[in-house]
């Protein structure tokens, strides 16, 4: 038996179960009226060769649009963006000149459009996130930025006036899936109250007692804290190029999530709509992957090949590194700058490669098709509307549980059998 919880009209809720959600049975695998979207991701074997490496955005043409040539002066890196659940980017450069951020919007058929720029002293990597209201805000030196109607500084010490708080290096931007943003130097975490114009601490202490697993981290050093990511959970936090990866629970208690070989460097960190982890990471001179945090701590690579195994299969690492439709395993990544998941669970990155008529390197963006297809948990499924708005979650069985809006996580209707 099946009930629905959260019923403001009963009348209303009947009619979605009398048409919808009554003729649904409860399935097996085997099952034939199990439906194809649920059955590719219960059935996870053979996953990784649907795992594909598309080029999404190669910059090319777009100079007359934007008023520079991104594939001239972009990143080292490659740009730094947001996916909306629907696939369009949101990205910033930091171009042409010093001072100058500049937000472009991407749409689903290539079009660009002019969001915003700010000055700012961008010493360090910008970073940008989208609110669940649609607010968008972005770090550079010191500074928390949001725009809304205007753009305005939240927090940080920033151009042409001080915020009431600052933050002593680069902050690290994340916001939560219920929408409480944070922000991070090398040693601490903040937690941002915009419409404040202030920030707090919510955890961390530069030369303090290391951080104890089990216990509350508010004043304990978190052995860096320079690349945070929120979840439902709590929070990720990793130092550039260390080798593990933390965790700080809303309650505020420390773990640790994930500890790699000693030569590993993790560079960046991402939630994909399963609330699964993901990060690159550059192996000592294996080379970088871009790997997936699995329940047991472990990691599974989503992209990326080391260059012995290219170099023993003969293949070009030039040729590896601008690869497109090939398996995601199997090309070469250069520096990952920045990653980010869409509804139906395709991962995009930032890098760059080989232009392939120079020996220029340029800015891409790429994508992995089905990346998070077997990343799931155990005991649920969790499949995007078509219109990549909401996110239906089943359990292992086929039977729904709960229906999520895909930007703030927050249930829309919930089931019980």
């Amino acid at each position: 038996m099946m009930r629905v919880t959260r019923i403001r009209s009963f009348c209303f809720y009947f009619l979605i179960l009398t048409t919808f959600l009554l003729p649904l049975p409860v399935v097996s695998q085997d099952n034939p009226l199990l439906s194809e979207e649920i059955r590719r991701v219960i059935d996870t074997e053979g996953a990784e060769a649907g795992k594909v490496v598309r080029n999404y955005e190669t910059f090319e043409g777009v100079a007359s649009t934007l008023g520079f040539d991104p594939r001239e002066s972009g990143s080292s890196a490659g740009p730094t963006f947001h996916v909306y659940p629907d696939g369009a980017l949101l990205v910033l450069f930091r171009y042409p000149n010093a001072g100058i951020l500049s937000l472009w919007r991407r749409a689903l058929n290539g079009t660009w459009s002019s969001v915003g720029d700010l000055n700012s002293t961008a010493l360090w990597g910008p970073e940008v996130a989208v609110h669940p209201n649609g607010d968008i805000f972005v770090t550079s030196h010191r500074c928390v930025w949001r725009l809304r109607e205007e753009i305005e500084a939240v927090a940080g010490e920033c151009v042409g006036g001080e915020a009431p708080y600052g933050f002593p290096t680069a902050p690290s931007l994340t916001i939560s899936p219920n929408g409480r943003v944070f922000a991070s130097d090398f040693h601490k975490i903040y937690e941002v109250f915009p419409d404040e114009r202030r920030a707090e601490l919510f955890a961390g202490c530069e030369g303090c007692e290391p951080a104890v697993i089990g216990e509350s981290a508010r004043d304990r050093d978190l052995g860096g804290a320079g690349i945070i990511a929120a979840s439902r959970r709590g929070i990720y936090l990793t130092a550039r190029d260390s080798d593990t990866i933390g965790f700080i629970d809303w309650a505020g208690r420390y773990d640790l999530a994930y500890a790699g070989a000693d030569s590993s460097a993790i560079r960046r960190l991402e939630l994909d709509s399963d609330d699964a982890l993901h990060f690159m990471v550059i192996e000592g001179l294996t080379g970088a992957f871009i790997k997936r945090l699995q329940a047991d701590g472990t990691a599974a690579t989503v992209a990326g090949a080391s260059r012995a195994d290219l170099l023993a299969q003969g293949a070009d690492l030039s040729a590896a590194l601008r690869a497109d439709g090939v398996p995601a395993t199997s090309i070469l990544l250069a520096v990952v700058n920045d990653i980010g998941f869409d509804a139906s669970g395709r991962l995009f990155y930032s890098t760059v490669g080989p232009a392939d008529d120079t020996e220029s390197i340029i800015p891409l963006i790429k994508i992995v098709e089905n990346a998070y297809g077997d990343s799931i948990s155990a005991d649920e499924l969790i499949i995007p509307s078509r219109r990549g708005d909401k996110m239906y979650v089943f359990d292992r069985q086929g039977r729904i549980l709960e229906t999520r809006h895909a930007l703030t996580d927050a249930a829309i209707y919930s089931f019980e059998h």
